[in-house]
């Protein structure tokens, strides 16, 4: 698909962070997470993704908010 997977980073002593969306039959959700690795994301995590890296000027950067905001933010201004 195109979709650069270079700067992964597979971290072995922890898990993967997941969430459960339960809805009731009102509608109402709930949602149980277990963040895992997620929450070990920080800036220079990111900086030293984007190290070396050029990006097209019609490019996009796909951000998930299941990450403390910081390395948000430093990935929404790198891009």
């Amino acid at each position: 698909e195109g979709i650069e997977t270079a700067a992964i980073l597979r971290m072995a002593h922890m898990s993967t962070g997941i969430a459960a969306i339960m809805v009731d039959e009102r509608g109402e959700n709930q949602i149980a997470v277990a963040s895992g690795a997620n929450m070990s994301l920080d800036a220079q995590r990111v900086d030293r993704a984007f190290v070396g890296r050029t990006f097209p000027r019609d490019g996009v950067c796909v951000l998930s908010f299941e990450v403390p905001d910081a390395p948000l933010v430093r990935a929404a201004r790198l891009a």
